[in-house]
């Protein structure tokens, strides 16, 4: 039970993460 919400937070942290670096790309280049 507890590594199934583990994984679900670090999904989300890594998703938020990459679509942070997103931003900052477009941002830059767009």
């Amino acid at each position: 039970m507890f590594s199934t919400i583990f994984a679900l937070v670090a999904a989300q942290s890594v998703t938020l993460v990459f679509c942070w670096l997103c931003e900052q790309l477009i941002q830059q280049y767009g």
